[in-house]
């Protein structure tokens, strides 16, 4: 007996008491331990400061391979006790400056690459178009880590969509990139 209360307590301090299910007096259930794979999909009709994107896409991710390290990466993130493994992604990204082309972005087998894609339409519903950012990430974890994974995911993309300031700064035709900027160098 004294051993389960010790397994019991040593799972509340991993496992937050709201997951946590007992039944009856001598066993412990962990609610929503199992895995299971998820598609994560971010989208969102203003554009992305290509390098605020670049610098957070390395971090979570790793090099693209146009780093030179061209050597598959298994892609998995620990959240306190709990991984995530990021099984693939893809998808198209509007870059703040770039109203004429979009990226691609794609993920497998830990590694990841962004390039040139194909023009944005030149219809569509208003003044953006069909321009926009839409991100699908296929991940496999627990529900409460995958959770966790995706807001955090969230606001690092969140983090690299353009202000209101720099929509301000573009309007009055103010150069806000880098000619040296990354991404000029992709679309080149």
């Amino acid at each position: 007996m004294s051993c389960l209360l010790a397994y019991r307590s040593w799972i509340e301090t991993l496992v937050p008491a709201a997951l946590l299910a007992s039944k009856g007096s001598s066993s412990v259930r962990i609610v929503g331990m199992e895995n299971e794979v998820v598609e994560v999909k971010f989208f969102r009709r203003r554009p992305l400061h290509p390098e605020r994107f670049l610098e957070k896409l390395r971090e979570r991710f790793g090099p693209l391979d146009r780093d030179g390290w061209n050597v598959a990466r298994p892609m998995r993130q620990v959240h306190e006790v709990e991984v995530v493994e990021v099984l693939a992604g893809s998808g198209c990204v509007w870059f703040m400056g770039s109203d004429d082309v979009q990226a691609e972005w794609f993920y497998s087998e830990g590694r990841h690459i962004l390039r040139c894609g194909e023009p944005w339409p030149s219809s569509g519903a208003g003044a953006a178009g069909d321009r926009r950012v839409e991100l699908v990430v296929r991940v496999m974890g627990t529900a409460l880590a995958i959770q966790r994974w995706k807001e955090e995911f969230f606001s690092e993309l969140g983090s690299c969509l353009i202000t209101r300031e720099e929509v301000d700064e573009l309007e009055q035709g103010n150069i806000m990139l880098n000619p040296q900027c990354e991404w000029e160098e992709i679309r080149a």
